[in-house]
């Protein structure tokens, strides 16, 4: 008898969190006849990003041969042509490294070069472009 009452209690709770889930999916959808809108979709990170971040006014980042020294240490930026595109060589201690390169334009090796100038500079370096 007792599996009995506890099945009832089962089957009516069952119905009751039913008729509770049906009322409140019935109370989120429109009225007949009520005009239904369409939703937006989300707004993609780059577009959030792209409204969000400030603009900054920076001076154009330097181009060409760009020498750094301090002490007796010589460190060298140049932005190379490539086909299309450019390619960045940090030499420092007489050794030549690619550290970048863009296959069409320029603007990432000019970036790349004044980032390389700014920390070269916050360490100490005296940075000067020559053409």
């Amino acid at each position: 008898m007792q599996k009995k009452s506890a099945l009832v209690l089962v089957a009516f709770s069952s119905l009751l969190f039913a008729n509770c889930a049906s009322k409140a999916q019935k109370e989120s959808t429109p009225a007949a006849g009520a005009p239904v809108t369409k939703a937006q979709p989300a707004p993609t990170k780059a577009a959030v990003s792209e409204a969000a971040a400030p603009t900054k006014t920076e001076t154009p980042a330097p181009t060409g041969m760009l020498t750094c020294t301090h002490s007796k240490e010589t460190r060298t930026v140049q932005i190379a042509a490539k086909g299309d595109g450019c390619e960045v060589n940090y030499t420092k201690g007489g050794s030549t490294t690619a550290v970048a390169s863009e296959i069409h334009g320029t603007k990432h090796c000019t970036e790349t070069q004044a980032k390389i100038q700014d920390h070269l500079e916050k360490s100490g370096y005296t940075c000067k472009v020559a053409p």
